[in-house]
């Protein structure tokens, strides 16, 4: 089964545990030993692959680990990239802000000379 944004979440667990279930087969390792491998329970990693809605995160990240296949995530999450509005602020400076004075704060009286 293709994974496609119409598949409804509870088909998306179960084809995701699925594929959890065909990798650790691949591997030659049973339940138990995957299980102990990963750091997980091994009724855990049975949630995750029967696709039980509440498998965790935690657990399928481990197994993932253990497959072999945890870089996959930086496609699935990737990296928060600056937008171009900050690209662009970061190339140019900012021009000075503007000082106001404040009501009835005077600049005082200026002279050839003075130095501010």
């Amino acid at each position: 089964m293709d994974i496609t944004s119409e598949l409804r979440n509870d088909l998306l667990l179960k084809e995701v545990g699925h594929r959890i279930a065909v990798m650790r087969q691949r591997a030659r390792l049973t339940q138990e030993d995957f299980a102990a491998k990963s750091g997980i329970s091994r009724s855990a990693l049975q949630r995750l692959e029967r696709g039980h809605e509440g498998a965790r995160l935690l657990t399928f990240l481990a197994a993932l680990r253990t497959v072999g296949r945890i870089e996959a995530m930086e496609s699935v999450v990737p990296r928060d990239e600056p937008t171009p509005m900050e690209l662009a602020e970061a190339k140019s400076p900012r021009p000075p802000k503007r000082v106001r004075r404040r009501k009835g704060e005077s600049a005082g009286e200026w002279k050839w000379g003075n130095a501010r």
